[in-house]
């Protein structure tokens, strides 16, 4: 280095020493240069800069409408308080820190500009644009593009309202995480779960630990507008909004009734099982219980290994009324009770016209049995299939075959007690008024009567099975609704629900 060159950097350095000298100050109405701080943080832009000691700490303070820049990312502040022998820099006052599509609001940041973590307090916000997050507190990590909300969440969208004890969010793969009390609220949909992870990109979110699901759906049917209300609960619930598709798992339980324009319950449906999952596709809604399955409503309830409930809205030509066609399979040998008939088989469907049941089928296996409250002996039928029809809501006939057979008892006459045991191709039960008004045997018929004490005990067809203990009842489903505690003034429309079903119970 020449003797000239070498003046010059003394002399720069002397320059240097003299602009951040002891308690002295540098004002400056508008710095624009950028100054480059050791830590990689650019200034640029400050309303005036000066260097002072706290705490016998020296420090730069920056004020008036600060902007820095660390790499991509921008911070703003009224107020920066930069620690000259630390990797920290205060930002203070309406602090902006934009990252990318991402924008963290607060009342003050302390940031750690070697790891590139900000730590906010203070009416802290983030934004992308379409959701924002609201807390009292949060952790921001730059490199990361990750953020800590560690209480009081609050994620607001268009559709969505979100809050819960704390929380977690991934800029990169648009992912949030929530737990601690999450409450999630949007159109007809309230849920409660102990924590939430949801995808924003794919709309797939899922809950654990105590699950609670509330949805409402406002049907005109025949002009009439009904409500329903659906109540679901279990331990995880998994949900993709855009293919229409949500699933419920373990010790799964959902509660349905359904309102008429005047607030009065019309029908009531109880189902738990291990597992449920719900599918929409345009006219069609479907819903799968899998495993340990029991269903409950006012006169029908069944058990069977796996069910799947199909919803579909049609629009008959002539009248332009839309209506429902319903088709409940049920398989895994279920047993199915209508009002106090016990039908079972290898599977069985029911179907049903604009919410009322018109027929029901069971291949393989069929077997039918019912209490005679007279004699309180067990009528039996069975046959290789069962087909029941309905009008109105109300049974019409059975009949079963072929290869059918039936044992029913007789009323006492002077405390003699006689059966007929019967068969033939088919057997039908002819009913009216859900009560048997004929009992018709078709083709290769055999029959053969007992009296009194020739009636053998016991007294049952090969394939016999009464299963009257195993029922589901509605009393014994409602013990699965949690307490007050977990669901607190929603617990409310339950309970209404629930005091309504007690005077329906058949």
């Amino acid at each position: 280095m020449t003797q000239l060159a070498f003046l010059l950097y003394i002399a720069l350095c002397l320059a240097c020493l003299s602009l951040f000298k002891g308690n002295d100050a540098m004002h400056a109405d508008y710095v624009h240069q950028s100054l480059i701080m050791a830590d990689t943080v650019d200034i640029i832009y400050a309303e005036s800069i000066e260097r002072t000691l706290v705490d016998e700490l020296p420090v730069q303070i920056l004020k008036g409408s600060v902007r820095l820049k660390q790499d991509i990312t921008l911070l703003h502040a009224d107020t920066v308080t930069r620690f000259l022998t630390e990797d920290e820099i205060l930002l203070e006052g309406n602090v902006l820190i934009i990252q990318e599509n991402d924008s963290i609001f607060s009342d003050r940041v302390r940031y750690d500009t070697a790891m590139k973590v900000g730590y906010a307090t203070g009416n802290v916000r983030l934004s992308d644009g379409e959701v924002e997050v609201f807390s009292p507190s949060a952790t921001h990590y730059v490199d990361e593009k990750w953020t800590l909300f560690d209480k009081d969440v609050r994620l607001i969208d268009s559709v969505t309202v979100l809050t819960s004890k704390g929380g977690e969010y991934f800029s990169e793969p648009k992912r949030a995480e929530f737990f601690g009390d999450v409450i999630l609220e949007e159109d007809n949909t309230y849920l409660q779960s102990d924590s939430v992870t949801y995808f924003r990109d794919t709309e797939i979110s899922l809950g654990y630990g105590n699950v609670f699901i509330e949805r409402i759906e406002e049907q005109n049917e025949d002009s009439s507008a009904t409500l329903s209300r659906t109540f679901l609960f279990g331990d995880y619930v998994y949900n993709d909004n855009q293919k229409g598709y949500s699933s419920i798992e373990g010790n799964a339980f959902l509660f349905q009734v359904q309102e008429d324009s005047l607030g009065v319950l019309r029908d009531s449906l109880l189902i738990e099982s291990d597992r449920l999952e719900a599918i929409q596709r345009d006219s069609l809604d479907r819903l799968i219980a899998v495993d340990s399955v029991k269903i409950w409503q006012s006169d029908f309830s069944a058990i069977a290994d796996s069910a799947v409930y199909d919803r579909i809205r049609v629009v008959e030509d002539s009248t332009q009324i839309e209506v429902f066609l319903e088709e409940n399979r049920l398989f895994g040998s279920p047993v199915a009770w209508y009002n106090e008939y016990q039908l079972s088989g290898d599977s069985l469907v029911a179907t049903a016209y604009n919410e009322a049941i018109d027929s029901l089928f069971t291949s393989q296996n069929a077997f039918v049995a019912f209490l005679d409250t007279a004699t309180q002996k067990i009528n039996q039928l069975q046959g290789e299939t069962l087909v029941g029809l309905f009008a109105q809501d109300s049974l019409e006939s059975l009949t079963i075959g072929p290869q059918a057979e039936a044992i029913y008892f007789q009323q006492p006459k002077e405390d003699q007690l006689g059966a007929i045991k019967t068969s033939g191709d088919r057997i039908q039960l002819v009913f009216h008024g859900n009560e048997i008004s004929d009992i018709k045997v078709y083709s290769g018929i055999e029959a053969e009567y007992y009296d009194g004490s020739l009636i053998p005990n016991p007294f049952s067809l090969t394939g016999f099975i009464w299963l009257i203990d195993k029922k589901p009842a509605n009393t014994t489903l409602m013990e699965r609704i949690p307490s007050k505690a977990r669901i607190d003034e929603r617990l409310l429309n339950i309970e209404v629900a629930v005091s309504e079903l007690k005077h329906n119970v058949r």
